[in-house]
């Protein structure tokens, strides 16, 4: 019995000796960084689930912001970058983007395993990730977007008129969950040509599928990505798989019967349909490629898009001089005689970008951004060259950079005007790296436009019908959800609206 006592005891210390061996990694090369533990590292509170894994990586962020231009941290046993200044992480995702090509979650898809989300654009590398981007990139011009608008509106009076009957019921609403009811039907129409009824029943299908196959906070989620994160050579031998197998199914059905009904129909409508029925007969595409294609544009419109939302809706609600000063502007400038949104004035509306960006300065929809290093590459830090060797993943802390009091007066204060011309503007915060809501660079959002068009249409109609205010069922200060990957709240965010006469 002692024997295997020993065996067993010599076993962990050897595996704890290895395991650790590893977090001199940084102190060898002479990087700063903070003291990883055995055997979460630098984010204990992530793994553990104590709390979400974005204030662990603020409170790197924290202590050696105006110390070094990055740092060295580990998840697990896993060595990575935190890039702690907006000069490094612009060079990084823009100047530098054909060393740092790949995201370190591609690594976690295969296309084998997962066919959805393995030939989702975010989860592909190399000249595969490039071609399959070109492939969609056509689908978001300004002329096609343009051309999905009235498809948009006929949501908004869904939209506006599902406000309006439940409102005598005298109950909060869950502005998410109702912002996603309004996404889910815009996306499942201009993909999928079908109205997903999310405002008139219980549980429409596409909603739940929806729902399931954007569940990052599933046990089996979390266990796959803490063992990876442990382990990540165990991805080189066994490929895991994220998405459900009845939501792939559910969605590559649904692509085919899109197909088949609109190709037999002969229904001429410049949706996103339509474009991939044209790009199924240039490059032969299988209908696994085109149901990935709708995959991912309904991931990009569905979840950001919804979450976009109830954070412009929340913000509004919660400052009555922003909500009274934006209503005034949208019945004088952005409404035509007829009662219909301007769609050319909604899109260049200066008020209205600003509330759109500083929300998502405050509530970016991920909190930090990977990349990884394709191809070695050295920086100076603080006078010193440190190479960044090839496979090493650099991460950006947007939600760290978005509330750094060195860029915005008063940080956590929802303020538009600080986006005023005098101040630059937008651009002139994206320019200098410290606004990077979308991302930045070749691998920047795909959706974005498409994201700005929907979502600024649906807090036009809102505010415009309903006075908000902010329900007390709403935890504040607002938290991050522990197990989200995105910037979901604790408890949710519920408003009171009330009909304007």
């Amino acid at each position: 019995m002692w024997t295997y006592l020993i065996l067993i005891a010599s076993l962990l210390y050897l595996f704890y000796y290895w395991y650790t061996s590893k977090y001199d990694y940084f102190k060898q090369r002479g990087l700063l960084g903070p003291k990883p533990r055995f055997p979460f590292g630098n984010v204990p509170n992530a793994f553990l689930q104590k709390r979400n894994f974005i204030y662990d990586l603020d409170d790197i962020y924290q202590e050696y912001r105006k110390k070094v231009p990055f740092v060295g941290y580990f998840e697990a046993g896993t060595p990575k970058l935190l890039a702690i200044s907006p000069e490094i992480a612009k060079d990084v995702m823009v100047k530098y983007f054909s060393n740092f090509h790949d995201n370190e979650f591609s690594k976690l898809f295969d296309k084998e395993a997962d066919p959805i989300f393995g030939r989702n654009p975010f989860a592909l590398r190399g000249q595969e990730w490039k071609e399959k981007r070109a492939e969609v990139t056509p689908a978001f011009t300004s002329t096609r977007l343009r051309s999905l608008f009235p498809l948009v509106e006929e949501v908004l009076e869904r939209f506006k008129n599902y406000v309006h009957k439940e409102i005598p019921k005298n109950e909060p609403f869950d502005i998410r969950e109702i912002s996603a009811k309004f996404t889910t039907d815009v996306v499942s129409s201009c993909i999928f040509n079908a109205d997903a009824q999310s405002f008139t029943k219980e549980k429409p299908e596409i909603r739940e599928m929806g729902r399931k196959l954007v569940d990052f906070t599933s046990t089996f989620f979390l266990i796959q990505f803490i063992i990876l994160s442990m382990f990540p050579w165990i991805n080189n031998i066994y490929k895991f798989s994220f998405t459900p197998k009845d939501v792939s199914k559910f969605f590559i059905n649904l692509m085919e019967q899109a197909v088949t009904i609109r190709e037999k129909s002969n229904i001429k409508r410049d949706d996103y349909l339509s474009y991939l029925i044209e790009l199924k007969k240039k490059k032969n595409l299988a209908n696994i490629d085109m149901a990935a294609h709708g995959v991912t544009f309904f991931t990009d419109g569905f979840e950001t898009s919804s979450l976009a939302i109830a954070y412009m809706l929340y913000e509004i609600a919660n400052d009555k001089r922003v909500q009274e000063k934006f209503r005034k502007q949208i019945n004088e400038e952005l409404i035509d005689e007829n009662g219909k949104i301007i769609y050319e004035k909604m899109l260049e509306h200066e008020y209205l970008d600003q509330i759109f960006h500083e929300t998502l300065r405050l509530h970016p929809i991920l909190g930090v951004y990977n990349r990884e290093c394709t191809e070695e590459i050295t920086f100076d830090c603080n006078g010193r060259d440190f190479k960044i060797e090839k496979g090493m993943s650099v991460n950006v802390p947007i939600y760290s950079i978005h509330r750094d009091p060195d860029y915005y007066v008063n940080p956590t204060e929802f303020a538009p005007e600080r986006f005023d011309a005098e101040n630059g503007g937008v651009k002139e915060f994206r320019n200098r790296g410290v606004l990077m809501p979308f991302g930045d660079g070749s691998r920047i959002c795909l959706g974005m436009r498409f994201a700005l068009m929907q979502s600024k249409a649906a807090v036009i109609e809102i505010v415009r019908n309903f006075e908000l205010s902010v329900n007390d069922k709403t935890q504040r200060p607002l938290e991050i959800e522990r197990k989200q990957f995105i910037n979901v709240v604790e408890g949710g965010l519920w408003l009171d609206m009330k009909a304007i006469k």
